[in-house]
């Protein structure tokens, strides 16, 4: 689709200007569409694999959780574009990288905010159609893997890049990512899975299978994407101040 927008290039002033305008009806619209159908999944597809429990919260942890696995996945990206991909050391520059850590610190508390907020909802209210939801995963074979959760989602991140270095180096930023990648598939696999299993937890082709082939389809289209056209846009007149950008 963008690149259909720039299949007739009418000059760079305005090029720029249709751009902007653009962009400026598009980007609330893909926030609205975000907000609205990631919270329709979470009530209608997630919830009601739980037809006797209910959380008006979580339609915004569901989203935010999503949120979150993004912004990791755009680090986990930025990191391997930058170690392998000629030239990419300059365009995704430290600073960029330190930002991508401070967001990634920031919105891993904001998902661990919403966590305890919806724990502390349910647990102070102690109605029995609400707390079985966390009791069932609290106790026996869940019990691991409930804790584990927290501690991949926000212990981790949370200890790990406190420390501002930890946000601008590299390693310590794709290690983070994984981790909060993992911990949303085990966020995802805790609210989904014990409905069918009941009290023991298991692993098989059918929980990994999705997630590989998930992982094969988006690396097949984003590297096709990488070698069809340059993704650093050229044209744009800001991209010298953008590029110059420090913090």
């Amino acid at each position: 689709m963008f690149q259909s927008w720039t299949a007739n290039w009418r000059g760079d002033a305005e090029e720029w200007a249709a751009s902007e305008k653009r962009l400026k009806v598009l980007a609330p619209i893909i926030c609205l569409v975000y907000a609205f159908g990631f919270t329709v999944i979470a009530f209608d597809q997630v919830m009601s694999l739980n037809p006797t429990w209910f959380s008006n919260i979580f339609g915004w942890y569901f989203l935010w959780g999503g949120f979150l696995s993004g912004i990791a996945a755009t680090a986990l990206i930025c990191v391997l574009l930058r170690a392998t991909a000629p030239g990419w050391d300059v365009e995704i520059t430290p600073s960029r990288m330190h930002d991508l850590g401070k967001m990634l610190f920031g919105f891993c508390t904001f998902w661990a905010y919403i966590w305890v907020s919806q724990y502390l909802l349910i647990w102070y209210a102690d109605v029995s159609e609400e707390t079985g939801f966390f009791v069932e995963r609290m106790h026996g074979a869940w019990k691991t893997l409930f804790f584990g959760n927290v501690a991949l989602n926000w212990v981790v991140p949370f200890l790990v890049l406190l420390p501002r270095p930890n946000k601008m180096n590299e390693k310590v930023l794709l290690s983070v990512a994984v981790v909060v990648l993992l911990g949303h598939w085990l966020d995802l696999y805790l609210t989904v899975m014990p409905v069918s299993m009941g009290e023991t937890p298991s692993f098989n082709v059918w929980e990994l299978g999705p997630v590989v082939g998930g992982v094969a389809l988006f690396g097949y289209f984003t590297l096709g994407a990488l070698a069809r056209a340059p993704l650093v846009p050229t044209g744009d007149p800001t991209l010298g101040e953008s590029l110059g950008y420090h913090n």
